[in-house]
This record gives structure tokens, C-alpha cells and sequence, in this order.
């Protein structure tokens, strides 16, 4: 599985644990948690 999918994944189980729990803010965690993740990946090189 290439790396750069990691976030992806992340996000999507983060945004259903959010949805499930019934938090009207799990998609802005989800959001900042891709965008978190995308950087971070991008600054060690491995996208």
C-alpha cells in the first residue's frame, strides 16, 4: 500500500468515529488530521 494513502485512511476511520459518536465536529478532526498528516509526510519526503 503506498504511503501517501496512510492519511487517507486515517481521515476515513476518523470521520466514522466521529459520525458514530455523533460529534458535529468529527469531520473538522478528520480535516485537520489529513491536512496534519498530508504536511508531515510531504516534509519528511515520503510523498
Amino acid at each position: 500500500m503506498p504511503l501517501f494513502l496512510l492519511p487517507l485512511l486515517a481521515g476515513a476511520g476518523g470521520f466514522g468515529l466521529g459520525w458514530w459518536s455523533g460529534s458535529n465536529y468529527g469531520w473538522i478532526m478528520w480535516l485537520l488530521i489529513a491536512v496534519f498528516a498530508y504536511f508531515g509526510f510531504k516534509k519528511m519526503g515520503v510523498i
